[in-house]
Formats: C-alpha cells, structure tokens, sequence
C-alpha cells in the first residue's frame, strides 16, 4: 500500500510570505511567513483536506511524483485512510472489521470517524487482522534536489 508523502510547491509570494500548493489536491492552498512556518501550515492543510475528503466520502489520491517538499498527514489522519482503503480493497463491511479484528463495531466506526479521536493501536490490531504490518520511517523534511524547477 503506498505511503501519503505528498509533495507541495512553495512559492514566494509578493508581500514575502510563501504560497503553498499541493497539485494532487486542486482546494489545498496555504501560506507562511518564511519555509518553516509555511511548511507547518501544509501539514495542517494537508490534514484538513484529507478529513474533509473523508467526511465526503470522496477520493483521498494517492501521491504523484513531483519536486518540492515532501509532506505526510499525522499517523491517525493517515491511518484513517488506510483502513478506508484496507475496506474497500478488501470490500469489507464495518462488522467484517469488527469480527476480524476481535474489536466492537462501535469502535470501528469511532476509527472510521474523521471527526473522532482514535488510538493508533486499535489502527494497527485492524491492519494485522488483514495481513498488514504497520510501518513508520521518520525523514527530514526537505527539498528535492529538482524543486527549484516546480512542476
């Protein structure tokens, strides 16, 4: 299953803030005051984004190659969207969850929830259940080596 390292262009704008833009997301757009702080705020976006796509229902896509930075939601809002994706790959109900990982369905559904807290063990009791193992690499975030030519 591919991992959601999107990659987002910064651009500076005229007053001396930096414009951010994500090209597999059209609605993702952000600003910071310098890099690092424009870099925050695309986290914060990308998480937004990806919620509101959850909640209706559309498509999260998955990320295209590209130069820029590298960005990647925090592990529940990407763990949301691996268990939407585990279901329906696997065309699994809520309760076909809930039986093979052993957990209540209400539990199911407050992790399928994006506007509800879930812990990231109950992600991965459900990622095992169907023969996923749960991996995280931690990089440093910065810029490609061909981001000074923007997609």
């Amino acid at each position: 299953m591919k991992d959601l390292c999107y990659h987002v262009i910064l651009e500076p704008d005229d007053d001396g803030t930096f414009l951010v833009i994500c090209p597999d997301f059209p609605e993702f757009v952000t600003c910071g005051d310098d890099e690092k702080d424009a870099l925050k705020r695309a986290v914060d976006a990308l998480e937004t984004v990806i919620l509101f796509r959850l909640v209706e229902k559309k498509e999260i896509p998955d990320p295209s190659e590209g130069r820029g930075y590298r960005i990647s939601p925090c592990a529940e809002v990407a763990a949301k969207v691996m268990l939407t994706r585990i279901m329906q790959e696997k065309g699994a109900s809520q309760e076909d969850v809930a039986r093979a990982s052993g957990m209540p369905s209400s539990n199911i559904s407050r992790l399928l929830n994006p506007r509800q807290k879930g812990r990231i063990t109950s992600y991965e009791k459900i990622f095992r259940a169907f023969g996923y193992a749960p991996s995280y690499k931690l990089e440093f975030m910065q810029q490609s080596d061909d981001a000074a030519n923007p997609v």
